[in-house]
């Protein structure tokens, strides 16, 4: 179990804590799983990789700048960044150039990093317990935790578990209360694809990152 002193948070934010990356249990028909992932192996991780996010958050030793800098590194090795970046561009991800996809992938790291790195903040502040693990019908593992809040029921989080060709895990959705909000993501870029194409998709993300980090 891994519990840290729970602070007022509302569901808002928690729910775009999520998000980090924060995606669909349909990612395990767009990136079939190599082999079954282990439960208990998958439980360890999380325990150790939401340890880790406690001891980075609260490091008083590190300023906004170096905080972030882990923080990009826990989300590099954390999560499958470049399969969650294709599930949400969808069909439209095969219409990019190799250079094309180079840069959006990149983009969508930062943009994900950059939007959501205040709030993340408040994942120090979060009382997070591990309940239990299941297997996915794709050979995933769900490991199902629970957030006390003070200010209503418990939030549940389910997280989508991955063991990679190299016994890597890596987790691929979040899901909060039923809500994946990549679900939504999915949907906004798919609406500027269609509507203003890729380079408009690319200046929405930069937009999005300068207003974040202003």
């Amino acid at each position: 179990m891994t519990s840290v002193r729970v602070s007022a948070v509302f569901r808002r934010r928690i729910l775009a804590m999520a998000v980090l990356l924060l995606l669909p249990l349909a990612l395990g028909a767009g990136s079939a799983a190599a082999a079954t992932t282990s439960p208990t192996g998958a439980r360890k991780f999380l325990d150790d990789y939401t340890k880790l996010g406690l001891t980075t958050f609260n490091d008083k030793s590190l300023d906004a700048a170096a905080k972030k800098q882990k923080i990009r590194g826990m989300i590099g090795d954390g999560f499958d960044i470049e399969t969650i970046a294709r599930f949400v561009l969808s069909r439209h991800y095969r219409s990019l150039s190799d250079t094309q996809r180079a840069e959006y992938h990149q983009l969508y790291f930062d943009y994900v990093l950059s939007t959501y790195f205040k709030r993340l903040i408040d994942f120090g502040k979060l009382n997070l317990m591990l309940i239990d693990t299941t297997s996915a019908q794709d050979g995933d593992a769900l490991v199902n935790t629970k957030a006390d809040r003070p200010d209503g029921p418990p939030l549940r989080l389910q997280w989508r578990v991955r063991a990679n060709d190299a016994g890597s895990f890596k987790i691929v959705d979040i899901i909060a209360e039923g809500v994946s909000i990549a679900v939504t993501q999915r949907s906004d870029f798919n609406a500027v694809m269609s509507s203003k194409g890729y380079p408009g998709l690319v200046d929405a993300l930069k937009q999005k990152i300068r207003d974040a980090e202003k």
